[in-house]
């Protein structure tokens, strides 16, 4: 009995090791700050472009301005995506600008963003954009007519009145008034 209380517990030790024995990571040294990448739009036109703003902070996060920022395309759809300027260093208020390009392909173009010791990414789809289409005339507001709604509101009024005026000759009807 002891012997199999032993395994029991070895067993249950070993599956907590297993369930709970994690890796734990640090960077040293840590980064000196942080870096940040936006674009103008999210999805864009093949062939079209967008705006790609890099952000650079210190690790008290104000702007880093000088630092070096490199950005590549590292996925494609197809060839053709090209990044201009493809590196640089960042503005007094610690901002790089670049201009993506999409290719010809549809799907999704991601770029890379190396700062020095600090890296991030973004993306961008490339599709067919949806056009704005105006939603059809109702018959209400500015397109359709101003008094709709007070003429629609008379008919219904008109309406459960008249329905009022039906059930209350039927209720006479029947007590014989």
């Amino acid at each position: 009995m002891m012997g199999r209380l032993m395994v029991a517990g070895a067993l249950g030790v070993a599956a907590m090791l297993v369930v709970f024995a994690g890796s734990a990571s640090a960077q040293y040294p840590p980064p000196s700050g942080s870096c940040a990448a936006v674009t103008s739009a999210t999805i864009s036109v093949p062939g079209g472009s967008v705006d790609l703003t890099v952000t650079v902070r210190d690790a008290n996060g104000n702007p880093t301005p000088n630092a070096t920022v490199e950005v590549r395309i590292v996925r494609q759809p197809a060839g053709g995506a090209t990044l201009d300027p493809s590196s640089g260093v960042s503005d007094a208020n610690g901002q790089f600008k670049t201009k993506l390009t999409l290719g010809s392909g549809t799907g999704t173009v991601e770029v890379a963003v190396d700062c020095g010791d600090v890296e991030t990414s973004v993306s961008v789809v490339s599709g067919a954009v949806a056009e704005v289409v105006a939603p059809p005339d109702t018959g209400f507001g500015p397109a359709g007519d101003d008094n709709a709604l007070l003429r629609w509101s008379l008919m219904l009024a008109a309406g459960a009145g008249t329905l009022f005026v039906v059930a209350g000759a039927r209720a006479i009807r029947r007590n014989g008034r």
